[in-house]
Formats: C-alpha cells, sequence, structure tokens
C-alpha cells in the first residue's frame, strides 16, 4: 500500500522521478540499461517517457509477463526482450513464486511483514525457469565501447543478482545501478538496503538518488526505496 491512494498516472505521463534518472544516465554517458526484473515493461516505458534514447535489454522469469514485454518492445527497435529467464549468482534452473499481485513474485518465499502490510503479496503458483548471471549476459547482449546501468527489481533476489556481476564489477564494465532495496526483510533471507548498499559500497560506488517507494500505513514505516549508484 502507499501513503496516498490515487488514481496511477498513465505511463507516458511526466514523472519528476525518472527525469532526474534520465539526466543522471545521460551525465553518466550510459548507452545501454539492463532492466532486470521488467515485469510488464513500466520501467523501459517510464524510461523512453522521460527522454532516454539508448538501448534498453529487459529480463523476466514470468511466462505471462514476457509475452507481453515481447508484444510491447515490437514497436521499439532499441528495446530488447532476452529470452525468458532469472538473473542470479550463478547459472542453473530454480522455481520462482508467483503472487497474486505478480510484480510481487520472488524466488524467495514471502516474509510475514510482507504478507501482513500487503495480502495480495501471497503466493498462488509456481514456475520454472532458467537462471543466468550478470557477467555471462555481457557476453551477449553488451557491445565495445558501450556503457551499463543495471536496474535490479527482484523482489528480494538483488544479492544474487549483484554476486553474480562480480566479474563484470571488477573489469569496471557497469557504470551504476539501480536497486530496489527493503528496509526490513519483506522476503525470507533478503539483504536488505544497509546490506547491498555496504556491499556496493566496498565495489566503490556510491549512492547518487533515491526515489521512494512502498510506505505501509498498516506498519507505519516505510518498507522499500530504489536507490541509484554510480561509481565513486
Amino acid at each position: 500500500m502507499r501513503l496516498f491512494k490515487k488514481k496511477p498516472a498513465p505511463t507516458n505521463a511526466p514523472n519528476p522521478n525518472f527525469e532526474r534518472l534520465v539526466s543522471l544516465l545521460d551525465h553518466h554517458r550510459i548507452t545501454v540499461v539492463f532492466d532486470i526484473g521488467a515485469n510488464v515493461g513500466q520501467y523501459a516505458e517510464k524510461l523512453r517517457a522521460a527522454g532516454f534514447r539508448g538501448r534498453i535489454v529487459s529480463f523476466e522469469p514470468l511466462s505471462e509477463n514476457h509475452r507481453t514485454l515481447e508484444t510491447l518492445a515490437a514497436k521499439d527497435s532499441k528495446w530488447t526482450i532476452a529470452p525468458r529467464m532469472a538473473v542470479g549468482a550463478e547459472a542453473g534452473e530454480v522455481s520462482i513464486n508467483v503472487s497474486q499481485n505478480n510484480d510481487m513474485s520472488s524466488i524467495l518465499p514471502v516474509a510475514d511483514p510482507m504478507l501482513e502490510a500487503l495480502p495480495k503479496s501471497r503466493i498462488v503458483t509456481t514456475e520454472t525457469v532458467q537462471v543466468k548471471t550478470v557477467d555471462s549476459l555481457f557476453n551477449e547482449f553488451v557491445e565495445a565501447g558501450d556503457k551499463v546501468f543495471v536496474k535490479v527489481d527482484t523482489q528480494g533476489f538483488e544479492m544474487p543478482v549483484l554476486e553474480g556481476s562480480t566479474g563484470t564489477i571488477a573489469a569496471n564494465r557497469i557504470a551504476g545501478w539501480q536497486l530496489e532495496l527493503s528496509m526490513i526483510p519483506l522476503y525470507q533471507g533478503e539483504s536488505t538496503f544497509d546490506d547491498i548498499t555496504a556491499w556496493l559500497k566496498a565495489k566503490g560506488y556510491e549512492t547518487h538518488f533515491i526515489i521512494p517507494g512502498y510506505f505501509s500505513k498498516k506498519l507505519m514505516r516505510q518498507l522499500q526505496i530504489d536507490s541509484i549508484f554510480f561509481k565513486a
């Protein structure tokens, strides 16, 4: 639940947070954005509406969402939909929990605070999907000279995505990150805001921008934010 209930703005409506984000992408000369956990394309469409003209590569594990993405991206020659997959610490196969509201679906089990704050996060089914790492994806989707920004919205599975990126981080091939981070664990085994911020800081990244996420009136606290990081 968000702090105020209101009719959602159209996807292509002006969004000050995304306009600022795109300004940051332009400032850092980002040419390609990895959209990991693309759901049904909201993030990519908001980037376009805010003026980003570089390439976008979207990754989505849920089959129905993936079909939607392929339809949407057909009209945008610089928007690529990768084969259906999850992204994590190592290659393999995994079962993903599909929630009633499927944008809350996660490889991790839902924790009690999430169910209390957002009952529609309950699991209704599962899907099996292949897992790849960011390191391996660079070989498929990044061209020589690209500057890459990685957005990760994987419902508590952000740390495994980072752990599968250590090779490209060490090679200085990822200019920046955007991660949806929880202030308290909303999924079992999730790394929180403090853990991930410290991990990225140790790799040379600093926080440049924060976008407020979910605030629970029931729990009366901020549950999630989006943090944007770039190399110091």
